[in-house]
Protein backbone atom coordinates (compact mmCIF):
# COMPACT_ATOMS: atom_id res chain seq x y z
CA UNK A 1 0.00 0.00 0.00
CA UNK A 2 1.30 3.49 -0.82
CA UNK A 3 0.98 4.60 2.82
CA UNK A 4 3.82 2.20 3.66
CA UNK A 5 6.21 4.18 1.46
CA UNK A 6 8.58 6.36 3.49
CA UNK A 7 8.40 9.04 0.80
CA UNK A 8 4.60 9.22 1.16
CA UNK A 9 4.84 9.30 4.97
CA UNK A 10 7.27 12.21 4.83
CA UNK A 11 5.15 14.03 2.27
CA UNK A 12 2.11 13.56 4.50
CA UNK A 13 4.04 14.86 7.51
CA UNK A 14 5.02 17.92 5.46
CA UNK A 15 1.39 18.40 4.41
CA UNK A 16 0.27 18.31 8.03
CA UNK A 17 3.03 20.71 9.12
CA UNK A 18 2.17 23.21 6.38
CA UNK A 19 -1.50 23.00 7.27
CA UNK A 20 -0.80 23.69 10.95
CA UNK A 21 1.30 26.74 10.03
CA UNK A 22 -1.10 28.32 7.54
CA UNK A 23 -4.17 27.76 9.69
CA UNK A 24 -2.42 29.48 12.57
CA UNK A 25 -1.92 32.69 10.59
CA UNK A 26 -5.36 34.23 10.10
CA UNK A 27 -4.01 37.30 8.30
CA UNK A 28 -2.31 35.16 5.64
CA UNK A 29 -3.37 35.83 2.07
CA UNK A 30 -5.97 33.18 1.15
CA UNK A 31 -4.48 32.54 -2.29
CA UNK A 32 -1.03 32.09 -0.80
CA UNK A 33 -2.47 29.71 1.81
CA UNK A 34 -4.28 27.74 -0.90
CA UNK A 35 -1.12 27.43 -2.98
CA UNK A 36 0.80 25.97 -0.04
CA UNK A 37 -1.90 23.51 0.95
CA UNK A 38 -2.65 22.49 -2.65
CA UNK A 39 1.03 21.90 -3.42
CA UNK A 40 1.62 19.72 -0.38
CA UNK A 41 -1.61 17.81 -0.99
CA UNK A 42 -0.50 17.30 -4.60
CA UNK A 43 2.74 15.66 -3.47
CA UNK A 44 0.84 13.01 -1.49
CA UNK A 45 -1.72 12.52 -4.25
CA UNK A 46 0.85 12.05 -7.00
CA UNK A 47 2.84 9.52 -4.98
CA UNK A 48 -0.34 7.56 -4.26
CA UNK A 49 -1.55 7.70 -7.86
CA UNK A 50 1.84 6.74 -9.26
CA UNK A 51 2.07 3.79 -6.90
CA UNK A 52 -1.03 2.33 -8.54
CA UNK A 53 0.42 2.51 -12.06
CA UNK A 54 1.47 -0.58 -13.96
CA UNK A 55 5.15 0.09 -14.53
CA UNK A 56 8.08 1.50 -12.61
CA UNK A 57 8.53 4.05 -15.38
CA UNK A 58 5.01 5.40 -14.86
CA UNK A 59 5.54 5.50 -11.11
CA UNK A 60 8.81 7.38 -11.60
CA UNK A 61 7.00 9.95 -13.72
CA UNK A 62 4.49 10.60 -10.92
CA UNK A 63 7.36 10.94 -8.46
CA UNK A 64 8.86 13.60 -10.74
CA UNK A 65 5.54 15.45 -10.72
CA UNK A 66 5.38 15.16 -6.92
CA UNK A 67 8.90 16.56 -6.71
CA UNK A 68 7.87 19.50 -8.86
CA UNK A 69 5.09 20.30 -6.42
CA UNK A 70 7.66 20.62 -3.68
Amino acid sequence: HFKELIVWQRADALRQAVWSVVVGVPAMDLRFRAQWTDATRSVCSNIAEGFGRRTHREFARYLEIAGSSL
